[in-house]
């Protein structure tokens, strides 16, 4: 009737918590599965009362249409599944892949083999906290990549082959406190690359951006002092 009456503000329809698939572990708001190659697999279990969903360990083919499903997910790990594209635009209906997930707070795609974040690649997670895209294979960041992510806090790029941060990348961010940059092969960094950012605290191995990040109030630099 659309009126809330669950104890954690949901209505009716999300309220019920269904019976746990067999290829699955449930426990009450979370959903562990393993070894899946598609969203649709999920789709006919009708989770609607998931806030926590973890798939790892398979082969997931994202796309926007397998994803509105689970519209009101708080919470999603894809780690380990060999997602390599996350940026592409549906051609039919010009659909960005992650536009339904209004209510996500955290996305973690690590370890996968995502090569490069392009324009506006996050389209839709207006909502979003946190982001971990460590343990890629991501080379080239383009600049408002990181569009529409208006209130991420934190963000893991570590362990990544990425050679230069230009100025501009992080521009979008504007209320992230927290960066990881440890273990990439970085060769240029822009000197203004962090101009205009509320950072509290980048965490790095790399000289140059220990140099250009001076005035962050938590520098933690991992970098040989002979190099900086």
């Amino acid at each position: 009737d659309g009126i809330r009456h669950c104890p954690d503000g949901d209505d009716e329809k999300l309220c019920d918590i269904t019976k746990c698939p067999d290829v699955c572990l449930c426990f009450v708001y979370t959903t562990v599965c393993y070894n899946l190659q598609s969203l649709s697999q999920v789709h006919q279990w009708q989770l609607y009362s998931v806030k926590n969903l973890v798939l790892h360990n398979g082969s997931l083919q994202l796309t926007a249409d397998d994803l509105q499903l689970f519209e009101n997910v708080l919470f999603m790990d894809f780690s380990h599944n060999s997602i390599s594209d996350i940026c592409h635009i549906m051609e039919n209906n010009n659909k960005y892949l992650f536009f339904s997930l209004k209510a996500l707070l955290k996305l973690t795609l690590s370890n996968n083999q995502i090569e490069c974040l392009l324009k506006e690649c996050f389209t839709g997670l207006a909502s979003l906290l946190k982001l971990q895209l460590d343990n890629n294979t991501i080379s080239f960041i383009r600049v408002r990549s990181f569009s529409g992510l208006l209130n991420l806090q934190e963000l893991n790029l570590s362990s990544n082959k990425l050679h230069s941060l230009q100025k501009g990348i992080f521009h979008d961010l504007t209320s992230l406190k927290r960066l990881h940059l440890m273990n990439n092969p970085i060769k240029t960094v822009d000197s203004r690359i962090f101009n205009e950012m509320n950072l509290n605290q980048v965490i790095t191995d790399d000289h140059k951006i220990c140099c250009y990040g001076k005035e962050i109030p938590a520098l933690i630099c991992s970098a040989k002092k002979s190099f900086i």
